[in-house]
Formats: structure tokens, sequence, C-alpha cells
């Protein structure tokens, strides 16, 4: 792959990176009928399937990562993120 190909697919990820993260905002003002709990849940749902799907593909890869680390990382990842994203909904739906 070429040096302008790969800043191409650079700039692409980072605009699609930047857009999911700015749903973070618009979506609890599009779904105002549902909870801060249910679209939490949600959201994280679909992480987590997505997840599973790309742990499937590249499962060659994280055969050798021991289960302390795994359970650390799923602790970290479900009081950061889904404790976050719950606030931030809560926030934006009460204004």
């Amino acid at each position: 792959m070429n040096r302008n190909h790969s800043s191409f697919l650079g700039v692409i990820f980072g605009m699609v990176a930047g857009a999911a993260w700015g749903l973070a905002f618009l979506i609890p003002n599009m779904l105002s009928a549902f909870s801060s709990l249910e679209i939490t849940l949600g959201r994280y749902l679909m992480y987590g399937l997505y997840s599973l799907l790309l742990f499937i593909v590249f499962r060659k890869h994280t055969g050798h990562i021991p289960l302390r680390i795994w359970s650390r990382a799923l602790l970290y990842a479900f009081t950061g993120n889904v404790g976050y994203f719950f606030f931030l909904h809560w926030l934006v739906s009460k204004h």
C-alpha cells in the first residue's frame, strides 16, 4: 500500500470515528422516549456484538492474553464506558 493510499484511509477512519463519537450526543435527543438506562444498554449491546465479531475473526491473535487481563479490561470498560454514557445521556435528556 502506498503512502497516499494509507493517508487517505487514515483520514477516512478519522472521520468515521469522529462521526461515531458525535452520535453519543445525537442519539439521546433522537430517542428521548427511551430512558437513559435503555439507551445505554442498547448502545453497549451493539458494541459488544461488534467486538465479539471482531474477536471471532481475529481470535488467533488473542490466545496469549491471560484471563486476569481480560477480566480487568472488562471491568474498566464497563465502569468507564457504560457509566460515562449513562450520565451523558442523563444530562442531555434533562435539558
